[in-house]
């Protein structure tokens, strides 16, 4: 079958309706809040375990790595960000199954001088600290089996 010279002009808005289509979930998370935020109020948002943090500065950030009796998962996120929305939700699946991780999540626009520390240069950031120390980093979207199994659980 051959592409007449019409399809092959369109083929980059397909691309696109394509692309829209895979990241649905994202996309609504991304439009949700949008609505919200031109409406004053904020996006509901689904309860986070108790183990999932969001830090408030750099001192409440290393307090709560000071304080961690386990694995620390950092998750360098931003608002916008459509992989960091559907990234959320696989992040605290896993932290529900696994007690003994903290998670801190660290909004990159709020906080830029952890983002700094991280060298996010790209968005979703995952970041594995134990003992204090930095163990692995990994930029983008995982889904939960993927992310269970690279924290090692």
């Amino acid at each position: 079958m051959s592409l007449s010279p019409a399809l092959l002009r369109r083929r980059p808005l397909l691309l696109v309706v394509t692309a829209l289509a895979l990241a649905g979930g994202a996309l609504a998370s991304c439009q949700d809040s949008s609505a919200a935020a031109e409406s004053g109020g904020t996006a509901p948002a689904a309860a986070s375990p108790a183990n999932v943090i969001a830090v408030t500065s750099t001192k409440d950030f290393d307090a709560r790595v000071a304080a961690a009796k386990g694995p620390v998962l950092v998750d360098c996120f931003a608002t916008w960000c459509g992989p960091c929305s559907a990234l959320t939700p696989e992040i605290d699946a896993v932290a529900a199954n696994q007690p003994g991780l903290t998670v801190l999540r660290v909004d990159v626009d709020a906080q830029p001088e952890l983002a700094q520390r991280f060298k996010a240069e790209s968005i979703p950031l995952l970041v594995i600290i134990k003992d204090g120390k930095v163990q692995n980093q990994q930029v983008g979207y995982l889904d939960r089996k993927a992310l269970a199994t690279w924290l090692g659980g």
